[in-house]
C-alpha cells in the first residue's frame, strides 16, 4: 500500500517519470513493470530480515516462503540481464564491443550506486576513523568498484545491516557483462546448441565440484529464452491467461517436488514466469498497474536504497523512541511509511542522479 500511495503521488507530480514509464512500456511491454514487482518482492524479503535482526541480531528469515520470494526475485533479475543482453548480441550478429559494453554499464550503474554508497559511508565514519589506515583504505577502494569486487570488512562494522549487502548482485552482473563480448559468438546459427550445452555443463560442474554459487546458473535461462524463436501460436498461448496459469502451476509443482529448500529448485520454478512476461503476458493485468510500472522505472534505485531506508528508520525507533521491538501493528505502520519514503527517494535518485548521467552519455 505504501508503494501504491507513493506511486499515486509521483504520477501526479513527476511528469518526466511518467513519460519515462510510458516510453519504457512501449519498448519493453510488461517487462518494466515486472522489474518493479521483483523489487517489491526483495523488499518484502528484506523487511523480514530486518525484523529478525531486531530480535536476534541475525540477518536471515525463518519463513521459507519469504526466503523464496527474495531468492526468486534475484534469480529473475539475473535472468532478465541474460535475456536483454543476449538479445542485443543477436541483433549485432554476435559482435559486441568490450569497451562499449563496459562504458555503457559504468554510466548506467555507477550514479545510483555511488549515491547509495554515500549514504552507507556516512554511517561508517566512526568505524572508518577507528580502523587502521590501510584497512579503511582497502574498504574504500573496494566500495568504489561499483560492485565489481567484494567489499572488505572493517572491525566493528556490520555493513550487511546498513544496506543488506544488496550490491552483491552487481558482482555477478559485472562478470556477465565482461564475458558477454566473448560469449556472444555462440549466439550465431548452429553454434548455439553445442555452445549452450557446454556452457551449462561447465557451470553445473563448477557448482558441484568447486562450490561455485548457484547465482551463476541464473543467466542461462535468460540466454535460452532470448535465443529461442517461438512460433506465433506458442507466443499467443504464453501471452494470455493460460500462459500465466501454466507458469504459476509449474512453480507450485517444482517447489512441491523439491520443497523450498534448494535454491536450484527455486531457480527452476521461476523460469516460466520470465518466459510469459517477455511474451507480453501482464500476469492477469497486474503488470499494467501504475504503481508497478512506476516502481519498475525506478527499480534499480529502489533495490539499492530500500534496506538503507528501513534500517535507518529502525535505528530511529531504537535510539530516539527507545522502542526495542515494535508489535505487529506498529511494524506494519513502519513498513508502510518505509515503502513511501523508499519510493520517493528512489524517484528523486532516478530524476536527479540516474537520468542526468544517462542523457549526458
Amino acid at each position: 500500500m505504501g508503494v501504491f500511495a507513493a506511486a499515486c503521488l509521483l504520477q501526479r507530480t513527476a511528469s518526466s517519470l511518467q513519460a519515462g514509464v510510458e516510453k519504457q512500456t512501449r519498448i519493453e511491454g510488461p517487462l518494466g513493470a515486472f522489474r518493479g514487482l521483483l523489487a517489491i518482492l526483495v523488499f518484502i524479503h528484506h523487511q523480514d530480515f530486518v525484523r529478525t535482526w531486531m530480535v536476534s541480531g541475525g540477518w536471515n528469515s525463518n519463513n521459507r516462503l519469504i526466503l523464496f520470494l527474495g531468492h526468486g526475485a534475484v534469480f529473475l533479475f539475473l535472468m532478465i540481464t541474460g535475456y536483454v543482453f543476449w538479445l542485443k548480441a543477436k541483433v549485432t550478429g554476435g559482435r559486441v564491443s568490450w569497451f562499449k559494453m563496459v562504458g555503457s554499464r559504468i554510466r548506467r550503474l555507477s550514479p545510483a550506486y555511488y549515491f547509495s554508497l554515500s549514504l552507507v559511508l556516512l554511517q561508517c565514519v566512526p568505524q572508518l576513523m577507528a580502523a587502521p589506515f590501510l584497512v579503511s583504505l582497502e574498504f574504500l577502494l573496494r566500495t568504489l568498484g561499483v560492485g565489481l569486487v567484494w567489499w572488505s570488512k572493517i572491525p566493528g562494522l556490520e555493513t550487511i545491516s546498513l544496506n543488506g549487502h544488496v550490491h552483491f548482485i552487481l558482482f555477478y552482473q559485472w562478470c556477465f557483462y565482461l564475458g558477454i563480448p566473448f560469449l556472444a559468438c555462440g549466439c550465431v546459427g548452429r553454434r548455439f546448441p553445442p555452445f549452450f550445452i557446454l556452457l551449462t555443463m561447465l557451470m553445473i560442474l563448477a557448482q558441484r565440484q568447486l562450490g561455485a554459487s548457484v547465482w551463476w546458473l541464473a543467466f542461462l535461462p535468460g540466454i535460452l529464452i532470448a535465443q529461442i524463436e517461438l512460433s506465433e501460436p506458442v507466443r499467443r498461448f504464453l501471452a494470455d491467461w493460460r500462459g500465466g496459469i501454466a507458469a504459476l502451476v509449474w512453480a507450485v509443482v517444482v517447489l512441491a517436488s523439491g520443497g523450498i529448500r534448494w535454491m536450484q529448485f527455486e531457480l527452476l520454478a521461476v523460469v516460466p514466469l520470465l518466459w510469459v512476461v517477455v511474451s507480453g503476458n501482464s500476469l492477469f493485468g497486474l503488470l499494467h498497474w501504475a504503481p508497478l510500472r512506476i516502481t519498475g522505472k525506478i527499480s534499480y534505485s529502489f533495490y539499492l536504497l530500500h534496506v538503507i531506508v528501513i534500517m535507518g528508520m529502525v535505528r530511529v525507533v531504537h535510539s530516539w523512541l527507545a522502542v526495542q521491538m515494535p508489535g505487529p501493528a506498529s511494524w506494519g505502520v513502519l513498513v508502510f511509511v518505509a515503502t513511501i519514503l523508499i519510493s520517493l527517494l528512489s524517484a528523486a535518485c532516478w530524476r536527479w542522479v540516474e537520468e542526468p548521467f544517462r542523457k549526458s552519455s
